[in-house]
């Protein structure tokens, strides 16, 4: 049995944590202080290496070593979130949030943390949190 909370923080929460100090950021420094577990997904890394370029140049120096600390979360891999992608595109406000929502499912996630609420269907699930949300609980 676990003794942890794992929180999965999708890739727009990650992206600010990474570039700025706010409520997403306070999020991953709670994360790593407190009793849970970070996790993402192999296709949130991708996502999220892909958008860094957006970056200005010294905060992308900064979110590229940032993301070495990322490699050391519990990752779940498209072998595993797959299974549930075809039912999760049905929930989520749009398709690239599918794969985050199939791996939400997954046994092994206890709270999606998303600065997107409004792609998630947060009323039908009590543990998908703004980075504020999660922070006030927390």
């Amino acid at each position: 049995m676990r003794n942890t909370k794992r929180v999965l923080v999708d890739t727009s929460t990650l992206f600010s944590a990474l570039g700025w100090t706010g409520a997403p950021f306070k999020v991953l420094v709670k994360i790593y202080e407190g009793n849970f577990t970070l996790v993402i997904t192999d296709y949130i890394l991708e996502e999220l290496t892909a958008h860094i370029n957006d970056y200005t140049r010294e905060r992308r120096e900064n979110a590229f070593q940032a993301i070495e600390y990322l490699r050391d979360a519990y990752i779940i891999t498209e072998d595993r979130w797959v299974m549930n992608l075809e039912s999760t595109e049905k929930l989520v406000g749009e398709s690239k949030d599918a794969p985050i929502m199939a791996a939400y499912l997954l046994e092994e996630v206890d709270i999606l943390v998303t600065s997107d609420l409004k792609d998630f269907p947060f009323e039908d699930f009590d543990e998908i949190l703004t980075p504020n949300a999660f922070l006030k609980r927390f």
